[in-house]
């Protein structure tokens, strides 16, 4: 696991000064595999979540895209009866702090074009962060053909 080197305090400043540089964010956020072990996840993100967007008021220039940290290039992936609990919960969370806006929330997280299939029947979710799939050009074009309807 890689350490957490940025700060939720840290995120909120770095948010907060992209915003009113009228820039668009994209939040990354997720759990560790020792906190996902620890069934700490649903209170990980709700706190990075709260803390990262503190004194955010409108989040039309934010989309939040739940990245756990076990996931990223290992290929393995959270169920979807999984990842539909933990989107239902971040969308509970930020309509509980009463942010103003649409919320955008997007799933990044070993997206590839054998899994893309499945994570399109995430509720709640407007897309995907596509990371080193995004490298190969096959791999990139596969997922744009398999997620399109």
């Amino acid at each position: 696991e890689t350490r957490n080197i940025e700060t939720n305090s840290l995120i909120n400043k770095k948010i907060i000064i992209a915003l009113k540089n009228k820039l668009k964010v994209i939040f990354c956020f997720g759990e560790t595999l020792s906190e996902k072990k620890k069934n700490k996840t649903h209170t990980i993100i709700k706190n990075q979540i709260k803390e990262c967007t503190k004194s955010v008021v409108n989040i039309n220039n934010i989309i939040f895209a739940y990245e756990p940290r076990w996931s990223i290039g290992t290929g393995k992936i959270p169920k979807i009866s999984e990842l539909n609990k933990i989107f239902s919960h971040i969308k509970k969370t930020i309509i509980s702090l009463k942010k103003k806006g649409k919320k955008k929330l997007i799933y990044g997280g070993s997206v590839n074009p054998s899994n893309i299939s499945d994570l399109i029947n995430i509720k709640d979710s407007s897309g995907f962060l596509i990371g080193n799939a995004s490298l190969s050009e096959k791999k990139f074009i596969d997922i744009i053909k398999k997620s399109t309807i």
